[in-house]
């Protein structure tokens, strides 16, 4: 493959003359040839997934629209999708067709494949609400997929989908009354997300190329002995690299239209609908929550994984920090008519990172309630021979011992073969196992099928300490969100999306709200007119920090309560907004929890709940 490409940039140069633009040149051929590979490979490896989806549309719209119709539907989709695999794969190979045509053929294929695809939303001329709904969000969450398997080549990832969300807007809009054409509007705003998230991703991936490529040509003027140890230093500097860039830009790009889609969502349910638009936009929010949560056990598997997690171990009361955890999963274990019941004995002190930790036991519980039917679940603690001993107790179905190795694996659920997403994921246990690991801890599992599950953590006990808190429990209220009303409130943030859906999220609960996009336009803001509580994102423009604004406003109007959002995962950043006093909240946050925050942070500042509020 490489002489195939290198001889017709070689003869391009010397017919200009110009060796430079040779290199050049080639560089560009051969990255080329990487975004058409590397979407050959994810295409081929999307066979089955694909077909299992466009199973389950079928299935869903045969009852509701006729079937000669989903047949021929059915068909055509799964023979576009073969079809446009081994022509993918054809195109792979450089003596197909030029490298100018292979580019431009592969939109097209995609193209046919979005269109093929997107055609199911025609169901929705014949089902109900309910399974509108649900076919709204399979197709969203394929046209999703795109986003890792076609953003390495831009157009095709635009013709897939916006074949797929073009369909689906307009069988909305032509539903005919304001909802529909509502719904409609939100698919194209989520489209325009994806865009987003495309774009970053295909910048990833040119960035990760050149990187590559920069370490070859610097390996290959090495020494036979030195290339071997250059390039495996390289290959890890470079995988870091990479993890790290994934990292942030996860962190922060994904949850930035996130948070947007958190707040209008929830906006969107306090407006007056009917029933149908109703539950179409609770299936939105809920989407969009347990979206959250599995980006958050991405990242943090992905953080593990990158080593860039370090454990602080200090000693911690083990009742009190089981109490912190149990207490916020009773509800949900109340949700399902389940006993939550909580057995500790006082007084054990563990050496543990107690954030990390809280972590693995929150995630035994969260697992035992999710495959639990009926019964309890049992969380104890007790000490024994030096160790202190937690064990989390179910009564559901229980594990075979065959199997019971597996369930650590990311994305396994032996007892979800539906994958019913209200059972999560399947990246909790994967990442209690890392966590383990990482704290050096034993981790053993008791179970058999009919008689439940037993985990128990065994921890190395020390002496009582000074009592710490057991890390991240949450603050109690201190009031309702109607005190917010008439409150001055100052939205700081870079992202214009995001600072709209605040915007109408605090102005419907009677806030007075000034935006701004960066430090100098809020310090103008400020100038006018003083605020009772600014609202600040972290990052900001130009490598500003959000403490820095907090700064400048702080420095014109003293003692100025405020409150940090941030998109970026690195906890370091939550103990230097305490050290200035200083909330830090992590996005997406729900607009309930924004404004107990703003709340806390006025009272905490000597900002009285009875304090004068604005006509």
């Amino acid at each position: 493959m490489t002489d195939g490409r290198a001889a017709p940039a070689q003869d391009g140069a010397e017919a200009r003359g110009d060796e430079p633009l040779d290199e050049e040149r080639r560089r560009s051929i051969d990255f080329d040839e990487r975004r058409i590979q590397a979407l050959a490979e994810q295409s081929s490896g999307l066979r089955m997934p694909m077909a299992v989806a466009m199973t389950i549309v079928a299935a869903l719209a045969w009852s509701h629209a006729p079937k000669p119709l989903v047949i021929i539907w059915l068909a055509l989709t799964l023979l576009v999708r073969e079809w446009r695999t081994r022509f993918v794969a054809r195109l792979v190979r450089p003596s197909a067709w030029p490298l100018e045509r292979r580019l431009v053929l592969l939109p097209m294929s995609s193209l046919a494949n979005g269109l093929a695809n997107g055609l199911a939303a025609v169901f929705m001329i014949w089902t109900d609400s309910a399974t509108d709904a649900v076919l709204t969000m399979i197709l969203v969450s394929i046209g999703a997929g795109a986003v890792p398997t076609n953003s390495m080549v831009p157009a095709s990832f635009h013709c897939y989908t916006s074949a797929i969300f073009g369909i689906m807007a307009l069988v909305w809009m032509l539903n005919g009354d304001w909802q529909g054409v509502a719904i409609a509007a939100l698919l194209l705003l989520f489209y325009a997300v994806l865009s987003r998230s495309a774009r970053d991703a295909y910048r990833m991936f040119r960035e990760s190329y050149d990187i590559r490529s920069e370490n070859a040509a610097l390996a290959h003027e090495l020494g036979q002995e030195q290339r071997r140890l250059a390039l495996a230093r390289d290959e890890a500097v470079r995988a870091n690299l990479d993890k790290s860039r994934f990292l942030a830009a996860a962190s922060h790009d994904l949850r930035q239209p996130m948070q947007s889609l958190l707040l209008n969502s929830g906006e969107l349910l306090r407006l007056p609908l009917s029933d149908d638009a109703r539950l179409i936009g609770q299936d939105i929010a809920t989407g969009v929550v347990e979206l959250r949560g599995m980006l958050d056990a991405l990242l943090d598997v992905s953080k593990l994984d990158a080593g860039a997690v370090i454990p602080v171990l200090r000693p911690v009361a083990i009742d009190r920090l089981v109490e912190r955890v149990t207490q916020g999963l009773r509800a949900t274990a109340a949700a399902k008519s389940l006993r939550l019941d909580v057995r500790v004995e006082q007084g054990c002190t563990a050496r543990t990172d107690p954030d990390l930790f809280k972590r693995v036991l929150a995630n035994l519980i969260d697992n035992a309630i999710k495959f639990t039917v009926r019964g309890q679940v049992a969380v104890a603690a007790h000490s024994q021979a030096g160790r202190i001993v937690v064990t989390v107790s179910d009564t559901g179905i229980g594990i075979a011992p065959e199997n019971q190795a597996q369930i650590f694996e990311d994305l396994v659920q032996l007892q979800n073969p539906q994958r019913d997403r209200t059972k999560g994921h399947g990246l909790g246990l994967g990442i209690v196992r890392r966590l383990v690991d990482l704290l050096g801890l034993e981790l053993t599992v008791e179970s058999a099928p009919g008689c439940g599950s037993r985990f128990a953590v065994s921890l190395p006990a020390v002496e009582a300490a000074v009592p710490q808190p057991a890390g991240g429990a949450a603050p109690a209220s201190v009031g309702s969100t109607t005190d917010l009303a008439g409150r001055r409130i100052l939205v700081v943030d870079d992202d214009s999306m995001v600072r709209g859906a605040l915007f109408h999220a605090l102005t419907s609960m009677g806030c007075v709200v000034r935006t701004a996009a960066d430090g100098d336009e809020a310090v103008r803001i400020l100038e006018m007119a003083p605020i009772d509580v600014a609202l600040v994102d972290w990052r900001l423009r130009e490598g500003e920090s959000g403490l820095d604004v907090i700064a400048r406003l702080r420095s014109m109007q003293p003692g100025l309560p405020a409150v940090v959002v941030s998109a970026d995962a690195d906890e370091t950043l939550r103990a230097q907004a305490g050290r200035i006093g200083v909330q830090m909240l992590r996005k997406p946050v729900d607009i309930d929890a924004l404004a107990q925050s703003l709340l806390r942070a006025a009272v905490g500042d000597g900002w009285p709940m009875t304090a004068q509020r604005l006509p």
